[in-house]
């Protein structure tokens, strides 16, 4: 009877997290390359089959954009995409500009673009091996963020000459920065800040309005406030200034988890979750 008594209480005391059940939340129709980390949110979006443009997906599966390949440069064929980013390769975070790697199998050389979503080039090396993974020289190309600005190492073999690049924009310092290195995933670049960034929503939840306080970095005298829903789309976009405080009305918004975010002239700055109950 004891022994019973012992493996009830045992039972009584595992906690509630390890009865979580893993579960299927959606099937997408297409093939679903990764999950992207933009300054919009979580995205996810499909596998590269070599056609004419790749679809971006809220996580909801409601389409979010669309990106453009271009013509590969002549011999060669595109063969993957990576590093989506809205504050890396040029300073207009509302648009998704990102990379593509080409192969010539004539001469067996790589070439490597990095295009905006409606298909302009805005760079373009070859040949220039880029390979998926980056953060040091001996990997291979790297993006890093330096105290002149981020850079971008490009080489075609692996002992061979390096080209750097500076980039117009900058690499944004996510939960995980690897000392300054791009994130050496297959998609590359993660803006999404982790909600413990260091800013904060107070009352949080929220029921009329929250008031938010930020710190812009030293110069920014603007930043713009994004709010995203929990499937990734931007709710509600407003300017915010120097001050270090904004007052955001929820009073309109529906009961619910939102993301807020602070992206400024050098990307997004920061970032934290807020609930809304009325």
């Amino acid at each position: 009877m004891k022994r019973a008594a012992f493996a009830l209480f045992s039972l009584l005391l595992v906690p509630a997290a390890l009865k979580a059940q893993i579960t299927l939340e959606n099937t997408a129709p297409t093939g679903l390359q990764s999950l992207l980390s933009l300054t919009a949110g979580h995205k996810l979006i499909t596998t590269f089959n070599g056609g004419s443009s790749l679809t971006v997906y809220n996580l909801d599966l409601t389409p979010y954009r669309t990106l453009t390949l271009p013509a590969a440069p002549a011999g060669y064929t595109w063969s993957s995409a990576s590093y989506f980013t809205q504050a890396l390769f040029d300073t207009d975070s509302t648009t998704i500009e990102f990379m593509l790697l080409g192969f010539n199998e004539n001469s067996g050389e790589n070439a490597t673009s990095i295009v905006k979503e409606d298909g302009t080039v805005l760079l373009t090396v070859a040949p220039g091996a880029c390979f998926h993974f980056a953060g040091t020289l001996n990997e291979g190309p790297g993006i890093f963020e330096t105290a002149q600005g981020a850079k971008m190492l490009i080489r075609a073999t692996y002992g061979g000459p390096t080209q750097i690049y500076g980039l117009p924009g900058h690499v944004p310092c996510v939960a995980s920065c690897l000392n300054g290195a791009i994130d050496p995933g297959f998609v590359g670049v993660g803006e999404q800040l982790s909600p413990q960034s260091g800013s904060n929503a107070f009352p949080n939840p929220a029921g009329e309005r929250t008031t938010i306080t930020y710190s812009l970095p030293v110069g920014d005298m603007q930043a713009r406030l994004l709010l995203h829903d929990a499937a990734g789309r931007v709710v509600l976009e407003r300017s915010v200034g120097p001050s270090g405080s904004y007052v955001l009305e929820t009073g309109q918004l529906a009961n619910g988890t939102y993301q807020f975010m602070i992206v400024g002239n050098s990307g997004v700055i920061t970032g934290s979750k807020i609930v809304v109950v009325h």
